[in-house]
């Protein structure tokens, strides 16, 4: 039996090798298994933010259980700060001012304690220093999660969805820097009502 890694990444093919390779590279430690796939550009039937972006990094059940929640584990902060780096190599010195928009180059998936896939997704156009504290705070959303059953901020959170059981999606607000539910309801129906191009 194939075991699961703890975590993995899933890039486009057209994404340099060097930049996901660097990344496994930088969280790599004793016990973690890391897995990374390159795959084919492809057209999706789905909402933007729904699609797999760019890269996408994977953080999975096994992390949790053997990282996360370990207490004064080390680990934290070196995925923090290899997901930091990954950043600053996708998005430049200077990213593009564009907040209002939701990134197709960057998401991180995981995994709910009751296995719902979670997706995080994040804006474009934020300086690198906003880019850390979305990073502190889901990584804080994920491992007082995994830490502390049903009373955690990111199980309220899921708790308020109307679908108990589709993939949830958040996203990173600035002003409020906190992630928020998108619901996604209010989202198809803007679509709808949107006029064509």
């Amino acid at each position: 039996m194939e075991e699961i890694p703890h975590v993995g990444v899933s890039y486009q093919v057209d994404l340099p090798k060097e930049i996901p390779s660097e990344f496994i590279k930088n969280i790599a430690a004793p016990g973690l298994k890391t897995l990374s796939e390159p795959r084919p550009i492809g057209i999706y039937a789905s909402l933007e933010w729904a699609m797999p972006t760019l890269l996408v990094v994977y953080i999975l059940k096994p992390y949790f259980n053997a990282f996360l929640t370990e207490a004064g584990s080390d680990h934290y902060r070196i995925l923090k700060n290899a997901l930091s780096q990954l950043l600053r190599h996708l998005f430049g010195k200077r990213p593009e001012t564009r907040p209002k928009k939701r990134s197709r180059i960057f998401s991180i998936q995981t995994y709910t304690q009751d296995q719902r896939s979670l997706k995080f997704i994040f804006p474009e156009g934020l300086c690198h220093q906003d880019y850390d504290t979305s990073l502190d705070t889901l990584l804080q959303l994920l491992q007082s999660h995994h830490s502390n059953g049903k009373t955690d901020q990111l199980s309220k959170l899921i708790d308020s969805t109307a679908d108990k059981r589709g993939p949830i999606y958040v996203e990173y607000f600035l002003d409020e820097k906190t992630w928020v539910l998108i619901d996604m309801a209010k989202e198809i129906s803007k679509m709808a009502r949107a006029p064509e191009k």
